[in-house]
């Protein structure tokens, strides 16, 4: 459906153009590796920094930065949280298990699966915590929302 809607609009599609340089007068300048290109609007897309292993770098917000846009500081959103190495450890035996638990920050809870991963802690209500997290706040987990932990009024009985 986008490549129909380009073709539709006139738009050209360049693959491995590297930009170097863009300006702005009447319209827009862009210097890349295969030539220089003039159009009247631009839209940036240039991914985030969340991969740098894919080459991901902070290009867009160089050039937003260029051109006076106001930037929102950049923090992890919608991802898992890593562990150290003696949580993850004493964690790896339950790799794998997805729970329902209360996860909150603050006065934001969300109550959703948790997934206990070889890395550290995924699911939805990590996902979305994540939004809101924070270096120096911590973030609590409920593991067991409907009941009181160590109250006397769950009660045990064995089976016969």
């Amino acid at each position: 459906m986008l490549l129909r809607e380009c073709v539709d609009a006139g738009v050209e599609i360049h693959c491995g153009c590297q930009v170097t340089q863009v300006s702005k007068s009447e319209g827009f300048s862009v210097e890349t590796n295969q030539g220089a290109f003039v159009a009247s609007s631009l839209v940036v897309a240039t991914g985030g920094l969340s991969i740098a292993k894919l080459g991901a770098t902070d290009y867009g917000y160089r050039l937003a930065r260029q051109f006076g846009l106001r930037i929102e500081a950049a923090r992890p959103a919608l991802v898992p949280f890593t562990l150290t190495s003696q949580m993850q450890k004493q964690l790896t035996s339950l790799s794998g298990i997805s729970l329902e638990a209360v996860v909150s920050l603050n006065d934001t809870e969300f109550r959703e699966n948790i997934l206990i991963t070889h890395r550290g802690l995924s699911g939805p209500a990590i996902l979305q915590i994540s939004l809101y997290w924070q270096r120096d706040k911590s973030i609590f987990i409920n593991l067991m929302p409907d009941e009181e932990a160590g109250s006397n009024s769950t009660s045990w009985r064995k089976a016969t």
